[in-house]
């Protein structure tokens, strides 16, 4: 299976209408803390708020796409997952803890994939999701050369050097189905000139990270 896939109209409109209503009506009071401070963006914040997806309730909508995601990707099992509020975009990131987290994962799980199907986004908000090669591929565009799309850093931040970028998703509507092989390095795309704001949400969206048993 691929790396990085991304299938239009996974999900019906209808049915991201009744998930946006379950979430909506759930009385659920468990927001994470929001965005926070960035020292390398040049917004100076990232990040989002999350809520948990309460796949315990039996009438939960979201059910059914779970189950064809198992159909079509197999026995996973999900490691993390919520709804999430973005209000700052994510600068290139790898979803890797930190080296000791990483290698007790490799004694117990194979890899797996993130799963992220949008539900909706602000009006005149271009959403997506950018992959980068780290060191660049030689035929891989710059960071810097796709800056209308990608988040902006700080004059004396240099990671941008780093990435290469291997492939711009820039979602179509909500129902798209974005996936990738865990770990890769990836970010929230940011269209340049977009004035966020720390007290609203531009996209919200479901975010499932799955990993397989090892035998």
């Amino acid at each position: 299976m691929e790396d990085i896939i991304h299938k239009i109209d996974y999900v019906s409109l209808d049915d991201i209408t009744k998930i946006r209503r379950f979430y909506n009506f759930v009385v659920d009071d468990a927001f994470s803390a929001g965005p926070y401070s960035s020292e390398h963006l040049k917004n100076g914040m990232s990040g989002c708020w999350d809520r948990p997806l309460r796949l315990e309730n039996n009438d939960n909508p979201l059910l059914p796409v779970i189950d064809k995601l198992h159909k079509e990707f197999g026995d996973f099992k999900i490691h993390t997952a919520s709804v999430r509020y973005m209000a700052y975009p994510f600068g290139p990131h790898s979803d890797i803890r930190d080296t000791k987290w990483l290698q007790e994962y490799r004694k117990n799980y194979n890899g797996g994939y993130t799963f992220l199907i949008p539900l909706a986004w602000k009006k005149n908000y271009q959403p997506g999701t950018a992959f980068f090669s780290s060191p660049p591929d030689d035929n891989d565009p710059l960071y810097a050369e796709c800056s209308e799309w990608l988040p902006e850093h700080h004059e004396k931040s240099k990671i941008e050097r780093n990435f290469g970028v291997k492939k711009l998703i820039k979602w179509q509507q909500p129902g798209d189905l974005v996936a990738w092989k865990n770990f890769q390095w990836h970010c929230s795309l940011s269209p340049e000139g977009y004035v966020y704001d720390p007290k609203k949400w531009v996209k919200e969206f479901i975010s499932i990270e799955t990993y397989y048993p090892k035998i």
